[in-house]
């Protein structure tokens, strides 16, 4: 047992007794709760989309997938089938055959019904080739 009532310490034992224990509860008590400090950064990350170029195609409208996009090579792979998200974001630019270059984000979404083929993407800044 820490604490016995059968024996006496005298009152100037007590005092320092009792200033040791809340020095040590004071010194735990600040170093449990000590904060974090975080640094503001100043640089701030410009995310770039990547730019591909490709063919407009309705190769696969008859299974209900609408239009896609038939890319060139991106990174290293032969070829890569893209399927815009909204359907109808190519607007003026979705005419069958038509050269495009434009900029992509991949999207982890599940492809729209009817669409067994390609990668969902949001896509931006279309042009002609």
């Amino acid at each position: 047992m820490l604490y016995n009532k059968n024996i006496k310490l005298s009152r100037t034992k007590k005092a320092a007794a009792l200033l040791l224990y809340f020095v040590l509860l004071f010194s735990f008590c600040l170093v449990s709760c000590k904060t974090k400090k975080v640094v503001a950064s100043t640089a701030t990350a410009v995310v770039v989309a990547p730019i591909a170029s490709g063919k407009v195609s309705h190769q696969y409208s008859s299974s209900g997938c609408g239009t896609v996009i038939f890319c060139d090579k991106i990174n290293g792979q032969d070829s890569l089938i893209f399927i815009p998200i909204p359907m109808g974001s190519l607007n003026a630019f979705d005419v069958d055959g038509l050269e495009i270059t434009f900029n992509y984000r991949m999207l982890k979404i599940r492809n729209p019904r009817g669409c067994m083929h390609g990668s969902p993407i949001q896509i931006s800044n279309i042009s002609k080739k």
